[in-house]
């Protein structure tokens, strides 16, 4: 008798181990992660993507343009980001399936309205770094809103911006102009003093856009500098990847690197230079990725061996997603949906321990088309500028 009650508490035990061990440790994937890559030639989103979606509907996009309760503990200096990359991840769900060009243009609309509210931009002032966020640098913003002018003009064939929009890009080209001219960097600072190369990631692939839209400028001409100026001075030689940040008072670059900065940058550079993308993608994988359960899991640190960062482990995803990566991007995506506590609400994809616009920055990781598709292809590696920089002292630099 003993015996027997004691083989089945034995067995009780490993069954609980292992509905544990399935329940709480084994990922769950709505989709199988080659199917992201299937979307855009089948021209239907995944069920997942969908669920997805309708979760960001009810709980962010449908918010008055007024409304960030819904940012919880976010700092404002924060709200642009899933903003904008809900914005792109919008452009691409109406490239994927024309019968949700409607959906998204809408929803982009309001997104650039949100974009524009004080709440979004009013951290420059409160910085200190001037009374007006747009007048000069701030790439880290005025990058976001002018790819946002130009995505959703490009989506929905709607020009009621248009005035705002070529003013906007014409200004972000003058002063990048000028600066590729006076100064020893090529783009255009986040603050006064700090560079970083993912928000220029942004402001060039940006004009790209516009020069796509209007055949009578040039833009993106500076594109090709701002690619040399990178790999000689933004790319950490022992790792090969970027570098945290540039400071342009000393021309200094530093010699920390950053795991976030260079998969969000990969994913841009795909459709600005696919070999520089490439190049990279290797060593950012070896530098931050990391592997649990057998490849189950992936994350990515944002210093070389460094713990799980979320912002990395995101920024990972939209480097496979852009390298065509399915075994990465489905180890990130279990680890996010893990991490952020996915949930099934009826038709709706929710993460419950992620605020709700945090799930549009995941949506695009799934359903980037590639940035390329966007844009008028050109090889900016071969367009060189036609003006040789000067410091500010007048002599001749070289970048």
């Amino acid at each position: 008798m003993k015996k027997a009650v004691l083989v089945v508490v034995v067995l009780v035990i490993l069954g609980a181990g292992v509905f544990g061990f399935r329940r709480w440790i084994l990922p769950h994937p709505e989709t199988a992660a080659e199917s992201y890559f299937q979307q855009y030639e089948a021209h239907e989103l995944t069920p997942d993507v969908e669920m997805q979606l309708r979760g960001i509907q009810g709980h962010f996009l449908n918010s008055l343009v007024t409304d960030f309760r819904m940012y919880e503990d976010m700092p404002p200096v924060m709200y642009r980001y899933p903003i904008a990359f809900t914005s792109y991840a919008l452009a691409s769900i109406a490239k994927i399936d024309p019968s949700y060009k409607t959906f998204s243009s809408h929803y982009m609309d309001k997104l650039l309205q949100k974009m524009k509210q004080k709440v979004v931009w009013e951290d420059w002032i409160k910085a200190g770094f001037g009374p007006d966020p747009v007048a000069k640098h701030n790439i880290m913003y005025r990058g976001h809103l002018n790819l946002m002018y130009g995505l959703y003009q490009l989506t929905s064939g709607d020009t009621k911006y248009e005035e705002e929009y070529k003013a906007f890009s014409k200004a972000l080209y003058e002063e990048m102009k000028q600066n590729e001219k006076e100064t020893r960097f090529r783009g255009m600072p986040c603050q006064p003093d700090d560079y970083y190369v993912h928000c220029n990631s942004i402001g060039m692939y940006s004009l790209a856009v516009y020069d796509t839209l209007y055949k009578d400028t040039n833009y993106s001409e500076l594109i090709g500098p701002w690619l040399e100026w990178l790999k000689k001075r933004m790319v950490e030689p022992e790792h090969g990847v970027f570098r945290r940040s540039y400071h342009l008072e000393h021309d200094y670059a530093e010699e920390l690197v950053s795991g976030y900065a260079t998969g969000w940058s990969i994913a841009f550079l795909m459709a600005l230079d696919p070999e520089f993308a490439r190049l990279l993608y290797p060593q950012f994988k070896k530098t931050f990725i990391r592997k649990r359960l057998g490849g189950l899991y992936y994350y990515a640190s944002e210093l070389p061996g460094g713990r799980p960062d979320d912002l990395a482990t995101l920024c990972a995803l939209y480097a496979a997603r852009a390298m065509n990566d399915a075994e990465l991007l489905g180890g990130l995506v279990n680890s996010l949906d893990k991490i952020g506590g996915k949930k099934i609400e009826g038709e709706m994809l929710v993460f419950e321990k992620f605020p709700s616009p945090i799930w549009g920055m995941i949506l695009f990781g799934k359903v980037n088309i590639g940035l390329e598709e966007f844009i008028a292809k050109k090889d900016w590696t071969k367009i060189a500028s036609a003006s040789r920089s000067t410091t500010r002292t007048g002599t001749e630099s070289q970048p």
